[in-house]
């Protein structure tokens, strides 16, 4: 009779890591950057200031400063 060592469970196999958009945290933070932009631009619909940069501009997505500085996430928006 001869000695066999017990039999090993077979190793999971090795993953790359994640990218980074796949990662959750940043598909998290990409979510919250699209809500953020689309209730900003949803606001600016109704707002006088932005209207008139529209207007100014000629550009029909200009915004005002405090909707865009909340569009880029620097204006305090909060869901």
């Amino acid at each position: 009779m001869t000695y066999r060592p017990p039999r090993q469970p077979p190793k999971p196999p090795t993953r790359p890591p994640l990218e980074p958009s796949e990662r959750g945290d940043q598909r998290l933070l990409a979510a919250l950057a699209q809500a953020r932009a689309e209730d900003t631009y949803a606001a600016a619909k109704t707002c006088e200031a932005c209207a008139r940069e529209r207007q100014a501009t000629g550009d029909a997505e200009a915004l005002c400063e405090t909707h865009l500085a909340r569009a880029l996430g620097m204006g305090g928006w909060a869901p």
